[in-house]
Order: C-alpha cells, then structure tokens, then sequence
C-alpha cells in the first residue's frame, strides 16, 4: 500500500503526512494515511501483541485505529507539533485502545474497511522471544527503530541500483552492523575477491557506504520530530540505535 506521498523528497516529512491526515482533502488524506498505515504499523501491532491481545484482536486493534485516524476526530484533539512522531503515535493507539475500540469491540470485529493487509507480514516475528523482560513501550520503541532502519536499508539499495551497483551493494551491505571489531583483513579481502576490488578499495567502499546510510538515516529521523534541531535529532538517533543494541561509528 503505497500513496502519492511515498516518494516525495525529504521536504514532505513525516508530521506533514500526520498534518495532511487531519487538514488536507480526501484525497490527500488517504494518500498519507497509506504512507503511514505502511511504515507504522508493526510497531503498533507488536505493542498490541505484547499488551496481551490475541493475533485477531490486535490485527482488528490496529485497524479500526488507522480507521480512527483517517475520520479526523483523533487527530483534533492532539498537537502533533509538541512531540515525536512514535510518541504521538503510540499515545493516539492507547487512547483509543482503552475508549472506543474496547466500548465497540463486538460490534465492529471483521465489519471494518482494511486499510492494512496482513497477508505474508510475518508479524509475529515482531513479538518478544522473552516478554517477561521487555515492557510494551520498549519493545515498541524497539521495532520502530528496526523498522526505520529497514526502510534506510532499502532507499541506500535503491540508490546503488539506479547506478547499476546492487551488485555492489549486497557485496558490501554486511558491513552495515557498525561493528569494526567483528571485521577482520579477510573479510575485506574475501569481498574484494567477489567484487574484483583490492582490500583497500574495499575499506573506502565501506566508508563511504556508512557515511550514505548514517545520511539517510538522519534525515528519516529527522523526519520524525517536530523540529530539525541537531541536539534533538541527535538525542533521537542515539536513543533508537539504543534500543536495538547498536551503536553508529
């Protein structure tokens, strides 16, 4: 499912997607609402899960809350520009969560439009291997930054591929996990065997290939928050790398 807005350059932001949801045309409206029901929706669906929601209820959860979104009303009562994206999110699910979808749970079980098809999503692999030591919210937090990450991947690969590099690419992308200490010379040397590259031109490769990512990865964050201050994209960035267990170099 993807809307008008999906390939727009960086100055279409996320919150102006949230913002177009409430004020923008119909049309407009389902256009970004399509965006986010696409990028947002495992993080949701996984906090629903880890709430203690069956796999239907939580898929009919997410749903009927996408469904909310796109009737405006929720959207008026909060203030989109005082917080982060995940956080309004996840505030605006929680609310809705504990009023009217619980208050009319049996009457709009299955009679709901899908806005989201889950059909080969594979979402349960975004629940906890331990629940017991994750709370909902961090494992929200958790999936959102995995997701963000995913969809960095992706744009980074589509960039090699419109220059006729995914070959390139997949030869180098196992050196995204920002762990030097796990890469020794032969792992340079191994790629460069594939890639018909010398060692060292296999090293600038990677180097260059980070400094793309973290770039892409910047901006997506940045997208994301109400403001484009460096302190708060940089707080932003460390603390979902954070909750993934990684670092950036």
């Amino acid at each position: 499912m993807r809307g008008a807005y999906d390939n727009a350059q960086f100055n279409t932001t996320q919150w102006t997607l949230v913002g177009r949801m409430c004020g923008g045309s119909e049309a407009e409206a389902r256009d970004a609402l399509d965006v986010i029901c696409s990028n947002y929706w495992p993080p949701l669906y996984a906090f629903s899960r880890r709430k203690g929601l069956a796999e239907e209820d939580a898929k009919d959860l997410v749903q009927g809350f996408f469904a909310a979104l796109l009737s405006g009303e929720w959207l008026k009562s909060v203030d989109a520009k005082k917080g982060k994206l995940r956080t309004f999110l996840l505030t605006m699910l929680e609310r809705y969560m504990s009023s009217e979808w619980r208050k009319h749970y049996a009457a709009k079980r299955g009679s709901g439009k899908q806005l989201i098809s889950f059909e080969n999503c594979q979402q349960e692999i975004w629940l906890p291997e331990d629940g017991n030591n994750v709370s909902s919210e961090a494992w929200y937090d958790r999936q959102w930054a995995l997701l963000m990450i995913s969809r960095c991947f992706d744009k980074l690969r589509s960039q090699y591929a419109e220059r006729g590099l995914v070959e390139k690419f997949d030869g180098l992308k196992s050196f995204l996990e920002w762990n030097d200490d796990s890469q020794s010379q032969d792992d340079y040397g191994n790629i460069a065997d594939q890639l018909g590259m010398s060692a060292g031109a296999v090293k600038v490769a990677v180097f260059r290939l980070r400094q793309q990512f973290r770039k892409i990865l910047v901006t997506e964050v940045t997208e994301t928050l109400p403001t484009k201050d460096p302190d708060d994209v940089q707080q932003e960035l460390r603390y979902l790398l954070s909750a993934i267990g990684n670092e950036m170099n």
